[in-house]
């Protein structure tokens, strides 16, 4: 049998931890940081596959050989397509 003075006091709803399950500001305010970081990741690796893809093409034109296209082309596209981190980038967390 517990005594009422040692009983837990109820969480602040601020805190995330309450039987409401409310989910606190700072919480909301990290993953919106994920969810920005990830988009911009994502963007910055489609756009260095676009820019290898175009080196590719510039390569296989001015020299009409195809295996620098074939070879780093896979990668590029993989680059461009893959939902998933290719590149690793130095993030702050």
């Amino acid at each position: 049998m517990e005594s009422t003075a040692i009983k837990l006091a109820p969480e602040s709803s601020t805190s995330g931890l309450t039987d409401n399950n409310v989910i606190s500001l700072s919480a909301i305010r990290k993953h919106q940081r994920a969810v920005r970081r990830h988009r911009n990741n994502m963007i910055k690796q489609r756009l260095m596959g676009l820019g290898l893809l175009a080196i590719c093409w510039i390569i296989r034109v001015m020299t009409g050989d195809c295996l620098m296209l074939l070879i780093f082309g896979m990668i590029a596209l993989d680059m461009l397509l893959n939902p998933k981190y290719i590149m690793k980038f130095n993030v702050k967390e």
